[in-house]
């Protein structure tokens, strides 16, 4: 993977940790403070970056696979062990945990349905699981099922991502679809469109000036951001959100535009904090909470900046550890076995 992608999968990994462990710092059960201002507050949108980044990793890496159905069980197994093997272990954790805390265990939802949908990463009631942060996983989930119909055929999936893409629109509009529809339609799939819209822009036509796309990019992001944690009630709406997409499109756009071309060099615990990213987002959640509970009980005395940096800092590095131990020896088995599979000709590859 570039470099550029690993820094930006970093980067929202970290954006969405620190706006979690500020919310938790409002809540007056913890610390009712904010020892930093409103400044992390908008790191929610490090998780539209990642939408952003999904968009572009994905047309990039399966662009010669477009058009040729033969790769389809390739492309599905390859999405699939990237995202359940994690996810599950993740979850299954968390339903652990919440035996231990009354309230968790209330407020817990046995309906078949939510069940099968939090197993599953589709939505069949909502964009709801037992893990908070998996919301963003249906919608993953739903664009890698979207977007495998341009394997069966380009046309078929144009008109189907056009239908899609249709649908979000409209739903941004009017705002009032609930359920499943909801999350199929929401207007937040439509940052997908922007990450592909940016490797087509790079695959179409070199950029020839990228750091002044990037460096653009970042500035309107930064303005989004800024405004945002200063007018905490335009959280989530419509104007600053759909700025924080384009300009988190026009960075990725720039700085691969920038790698592919002047090459690009990036600290080693950065780029493996890229790597550790998908670890990170599924634990911080739980950890961030344990973390506080922690906090409050025994360090109390602690100024409020120290325990939210010396929280930050836990949850990020036992994310990492995961990653290790866990999740990337469990990638590189499926990994193995794909590549495996390729040598024997069991899955096809494109001539």
């Amino acid at each position: 993977m570039l470099k550029s992608l690993q820094v930006g999968r970093a980067f929202a990994a970290l954006a969405v940790l620190s706006y979690h462990v500020a919310v938790a710092f409002r809540l007056p059960k913890y610390f009712g403070v904010e020892p930093f201002g409103p400044i992390f507050l908008p790191g929610y949108s490090g998780a539209y970056f990642f939408f952003v980044l999904s968009g572009y990793i994905i047309f990039q890496a399966h662009w010669q696979d477009l058009g040729v159905p033969a790769r389809i069980i390739a492309y599905l197994w390859s999405r699939a062990t990237r995202i359940y093997p994690m996810y599950w272990i993740a979850t299954l954790a968390t339903l652990v945990g919440t035996l231990f805390v009354p309230s968790a265990r209330e407020a817990f939802n046995a309906q078949p349905a939510y069940l099968f949908g939090a197993v599953t990463l589709l939505p069949f009631v909502e964009d709801k699981a037992v893990l908070p942060v998996a919301w963003t996983l249906f919608h993953e989930m739903l664009f890698y099922l979207i977007f495998s119909s341009l394997l069966v055929s380009k046309r078929l999936g144009v008109l189907l991502i056009g239908f899609w893409g249709f649908g979000c629109c409209i739903s941004a509009v009017y705002q009032n679809i609930d359920g499943p529809l909801g999350v199929i339609f929401s207007p937040i799939n439509l940052l997908f469109f922007v990450g592909g819209a940016s490797f087509l822009v790079l695959k179409r036509k070199k950029i020839s000036k990228p750091l002044i796309i990037f460096a653009l990019g970042a500035a309107l992001f930064i303005a989004a951001w800024s405004y945002i944690a200063f007018y905490p009630s335009e959280a989530y709406a419509g104007l600053p959100n759909a700025t924080l997409g384009i300009a988190s499109g026009m960075i990725v756009a720039g700085a691969v535009g920038y790698e592919t071309t002047m090459g690009m060099s990036a600290p080693r615990f950065v780029l493996f904090l890229g790597a550790a990213s998908y670890s990170i987002y599924l634990t911080h959640f739980f950890l961030i909470s344990i973390f506080c509970k922690i906090f409050t009980q025994f360090a109390s005395q602690l100024p409020a900046s120290i325990s939210f940096s010396l929280i930050t800092l836990f949850s990020i590095g036992i994310g990492c550890t995961i990653y290790s131990l866990v999740e990337r020896p469990i990638h590189q088995f499926f990994k193995a076995r794909v590549h495996r599979a390729r040598e024997l000709e069991l899955l096809p590859v494109r001539k």
